[in-house]
């Protein structure tokens, strides 16, 4: 479809990859809306993907109750890493921090990410897999308040660390769905 509808563009191949670029967002929307769940309840997490508050570090999201996280992966990052160390350019725009997910308690899975330049009073490297336990983090949501989460490291042992709700609040305009 998307070759398609580049195909059809008539006029420079500037234009046909805009086209492109708009059709594929377009699609990754509409896969998105779709796991949202419009007129059920629902609580929000916002997860520190670009920048984490103040002592605290970036998390990608992996998976939502064992079921990996829609769009929530960025590519750079290996869904069962549980921590990594990289340059400070690392580039993880690409995973969503934005989600919303029903009232309840849910189990989240994250990868933290450590920028080299910000951590070098970590005694020990890390590898890349660590525990299993590192980065899970059991959640009870309320409807209609937002969690923002970011990851807080053991600065003695970097494989010790946890994904942290570090600011709760209500979600703005929230109107309660289920009324």
């Amino acid at each position: 479809m998307i070759i398609r509808v580049a195909a059809m563009v008539r006029g420079s191949p500037r234009h046909a990859r805009f086209a492109t670029l708009l059709t594929v967002l377009w699609l990754w929307g509409c896969a998105h809306e779709s796991t949202w769940d419009i007129g059920k309840p629902y609580g929000a997490l916002v997860i520190a993907t670009l920048v984490p508050p103040l002592d605290m570090y970036r998390v990608v999201l992996q998976r939502i109750d064992g079921a990996p996280a829609p769009g929530g992966g960025a590519r750079r990052v290996p869904p069962n890493a549980s921590l990594m160390r990289v340059d400070t350019r690392f580039d993880i725009s690409d995973a969503r921090s934005d989600f919303r997910v029903r009232p309840g308690t849910h189990r989240l899975s994250f990868t933290a990410i450590v920028d080299r330049k910000l951590s070098p009073v970590f005694s020990a490297p890390p590898s890349r897999l660590a525990d299993s336990a590192a980065g899970e983090l059991t959640l009870t949501v309320e409807e209609g308040k937002r969690y923002l989460i970011a990851a807080r490291v053991d600065e003695v042992q970097s494989e010790r660390w946890e994904p942290v709700v570090y600011k709760v609040e209500n979600i703005p305009n929230y109107a309660n769905a289920s009324q």
